[in-house]
């Protein structure tokens, strides 16, 4: 089973399984009930860069560069 979200795309709106069930014809059904882990994470407090996720993966989308950006506006002036 693969499921796959991107990292622009919020994952409250999607059906999320709670079990999966391995079948096999030599012994009784698999089932693994799965947990997500969700977590909100504010822009004043972002993920320090080194942290990784609880399987070791890096995380993607919660450190500071990717919370905080500086936006310049032009300032017009009409004559």
């Amino acid at each position: 089973m693969l499921l796959k979200a991107s990292k622009n795309k919020e994952a409250d709106n999607q059906t999320l399984p709670t079990s999966y069930t391995f079948n096999a014809s030599d012994n009784e059904p698999v089932v693994v009930h799965l947990v997500h882990i969700k977590k909100t994470i504010e822009h004043t407090n972002p993920v320090p860069a080194a942290d990784k996720t609880p399987t070791d993966k890096p995380i993607d989308g919660a450190h500071e560069d990717d919370l905080n950006k500086t936006l310049n506006f032009p300032h017009q002036k009409e004559l």
